[in-house]
């Protein structure tokens, strides 16, 4: 059955770009000024008549300044993370609401202490239990 079908080639076929249309740059008849060569911007800044002492001076001069700017950016980096974060604003409280904390404050303190006095009772009676059973093996043992 599958002789009969057809068989079709499989073709790589490109997909059609669109032309960019480039936008016409206006015409001027004078070329660009040319570029200035490291000696002409020497001659500009005075550099060019330094002796090399006084060139190497002032290379000096702008790697310890580099130097201390990123030293300085540095220590600002790092004692960033000791600054600490602004609070918010607390509302101010009034004397009502003041009360109503200092009763809270009592009635947490009050089961704090009724808490404790259980946890004494308890290992009271655990000792107590336990001094039983010890007089209890002792009892059997001596019998």
């Amino acid at each position: 059955v599958h002789r009969f079908l057809p068989k079709f080639k499989k073709k790589n076929v490109k997909r059609h770009k669109p032309l960019k249309v480039r936008e016409k740059k206006q015409y001027t008849p004078f070329p660009p000024a040319p570029v200035p060569s490291k000696e002409d911007l020497a001659l500009e800044s005075g550099e060019y008549f330094l002796s090399e002492q006084a060139k190497l001076a002032r290379k000096q001069a702008e790697q310890q300044q580099q130097q201390a700017e990123r030293t300085e950016a540095a220590k600002r980096r790092r004692e960033a993370a000791f600054i600490a974060p602004k609070e918010p604003k607390r509302p101010k409280v009034d004397g009502q609401q003041q009360a109503d904390a200092a009763e809270d404050a009592k009635q947490a303190a009050q089961r704090l202490k009724e808490k404790q006095q259980q946890k004494q009772q308890q290992a009271a009676a655990a000792a107590a239990a336990a001094a039983q059973r010890q007089q209890a093996r002792g009892e059997a043992v001596a019998a």
